[in-house]
């Protein structure tokens, strides 16, 4: 068990950050659509109703990918990855998460509003 493996320690942090940031868009939400705060796409600034829907929708994908990503973190326990395997495996695999979440939630706001909403 090496708790100081790139592998576990860039994703048990980061999946620590993923879900505070999550939870504190759960809680906090910004109220009105802005460039400087919150899940932000040209798609959720058209409105105020999809600029709610984006953040609340964001908010639990945000939250739910970073427990998979603690989870994942402890994966390294089990098994002996190497150290620049590890390095490169968890940025792709954050790298990758953050386009998952965009993609799904960009999917989300298009079937949740018409194209001319």
């Amino acid at each position: 068990m090496n708790f100081r493996s790139p592998f576990f320690l860039i994703l048990f942090i980061s999946g620590v950050i993923i879900i505070c940031i999550g939870l504190i868009l759960k809680k906090w939400p910004p109220k009105t659509p802005n460039w400087a705060y919150g899940y932000r796409s040209k798609s959720a600034i058209k409105s105020q109703e999809r600029w709610d829907f984006a953040q609340l929708y964001a908010s639990k994908k945000l939250t739910s990918t970073g427990i998979i990503t603690v989870c994942l973190a402890f994966t390294d326990l089990l098994f002996e990855i190497s150290e620049t395997g590890g390095l490169f495996l968890s940025l792709g695999y954050l790298f990758v998460i953050f386009f998952v979440i965009y993609f799904k939630t960009e999917a989300a706001i298009k079937n949740r509003f018409p194209p001319n909403y």
